[in-house]
């Protein structure tokens, strides 16, 4: 008797689990609608457990507009407490809130602009290298 009642269960079980999508394939598609937008907003927020034994909270609000003619393919502002980044049309400028530093980042080329970029702490903790991989 126990066996006819879990042969529904299992085959409720296996109707779900068929029906349902891999996460490679998730991602896939998430990556394609990504990609084919024109602009993409989001913020990202990160907990760090300091040396106190207390979490610190970083929050960064990303607002990326395509652009076919950059180095990294899109425009990009970064914000977050202490810093901003902007790259927009090729050029980047960084800002230090805690120093009140702007800075121009004119004499790079493109190529370390865009190691630059990548190598922001908050960028390489985002999606975005996900994205953009090969």
């Amino acid at each position: 008797m126990k066996n006819f009642k879990t042969l529904p269960l299992l085959f409720f079980l296996f109707l779900i689990t068929s029906n349902a999508q891999s996460p490679q394939y998730l991602i896939q598609e998430t990556t394609k609608k990504i990609l084919n937008s024109q602009s993409v907003y989001f913020t990202q927020e990160a907990h760090y457990p300091n040396p106190v034994g207390k979490i610190d909270t970083v929050t960064t609000r990303f607002q990326l507009q395509k652009n076919e003619n950059t180095e990294i393919g899109f425009d990009a502002l970064l914000q977050d407490k202490y810093f901003d980044v902007l790259y927009k049309n090729g050029k980047y400028t960084s800002v230090n809130h805690r120093k009140k530093v702007v800075e121009l980042h004119t004499k790079m080329k493109p190529e370390q602009m865009k190691q630059h970029f990548e190598g922001i702490s908050s960028y390489k903790r985002s999606p975005l290298p996900l994205l953009t991989k090969n």
